[in-house]
């Protein structure tokens, strides 16, 4: 799967609606999208690669005042949660693939990358608006 401005324009719209589902202000609910987008750049494939993304799944649901989406995907063979905890703060961004997780790591409260078999699960959780 490539990530083309149908698969972005769908997760976004998704987001949106279940945005508006919890009654939250335009500014949480633009952070939320902000945060299904940068997962889903993270997971795509990156420059043709042939072992790229093939299916995908997100799910969202409310946990108190926050959200929590999970993304199940074919796995990518790396893990985004690994590679967060290795970008360090005040370095310039080496490529793109490490501004994207900087942006995931600013807008979502947490990310949690598992393995299971052949699947990939990344958990996102978003803040609410306070």
């Amino acid at each position: 799967m490539s990530l083309d401005a149908g698969v972005r324009r769908v997760l976004s719209e998704f987001l949106h609606e279940f945005a508006t589902r919890m009654k939250w202000s335009e500014e949480a609910a633009e952070r939320l999208r902000a945060a299904g987008e940068e997962t889903l750049m993270s997971l795509v494939e990156r420059g043709g690669d042939e072992g790229g993304l093939r299916r995908l799944r997100v799910a969202a649901r409310s946990d108190g005042n926050d959200a929590v989406i999970e993304f199940l995907a074919v796995p990518q063979g790396t893990n985004l949660e690994e590679q967060m905890a290795l970008i360090r703060e005040n370095a310039p961004p080496a490529d793109a693939r490490e501004m994207s997780l900087r942006l995931l790591g600013h807008y979502a409260s947490s990310v949690r990358h598992r393995r299971y078999g052949a699947n990939d699960l990344v958990t996102v959780r978003v803040r609410g608006p306070r």
